[in-house]
């Protein structure tokens, strides 16, 4: 009988133990999210977007172009 017990209380412990850990991870996963995604945006938003380009033009003519190949302040000298 006492071999049950003890069987038992073994699965039971693992099974709240896998479960605090999946909910310490999506807990930790939240957290990842809103840093890495939340207040990079809410810096940029808070930037003024001629001040960026401009800032970028500066940097594109020292590196030559973007990663991209291409700079996004380029964009503003196309005519349509």
């Amino acid at each position: 009988m006492a071999c049950w017990r003890e069987m038992v209380l073994s699965a039971l412990g693992g099974v709240i133990g896998i479960a605090l850990a999946t909910l310490a991870s999506v807990d930790l996963a939240r957290v990842m999210d809103v840093s890495f995604g939340y207040f990079p945006a809410r810096r940029a938003a808070r930037l003024d977007p001629i001040e960026a380009l401009r800032h970028e033009s500066e940097f594109c003519k020292k590196q030559g172009s973007s990663a991209y190949g291409i700079c996004a302040s380029s964009y503003l000298n196309m005519s349509y």
